[in-house]
């Protein structure tokens, strides 16, 4: 797998719900690491089914402000700006001239 900074643009505007996730930088330093599936995103976060034991643990809430993500696409790692993606995920799958 190659780790690909350069063509995000397919990343930004990607379905993430189900790929592999890790928080690369947080504000919140407890936040930087989590890694697991995408479970669900909104405006202001991602919710991350990790591989921690007991349930409560296992599903992480994260926000996006103050965060960097790496995302897998098609086996692809794609670094994310969290304060690029603040936008309903249902509106920005639809854009098609991102950054433009």
């Amino acid at each position: 797998m190659k780790l690909c900074s350069d063509d995000v643009m397919n990343a930004y505007t990607a379905e993430y719900l189900g790929h592999n996730i890790l928080v690369k930088k947080s504000s919140d330093k407890t936040k930087v690491g989590v890694s697991g599936i995408v479970l669900d995103e909104t405006k202001n976060t991602f919710v991350i089914k990790t591989n921690e034991q007991s349930k409560k643990e296992g599903i992480k809430n994260i926000p996006k402000k103050g965060s960097e993500f790496e995302i897998e696409i098609d086996n692809v790692k794609y670094l994310i700006s969290g304060e690029k993606i603040l936008i309903r995920p249902e509106d920005r799958v639809k854009i098609k001239n991102w950054g433009a």
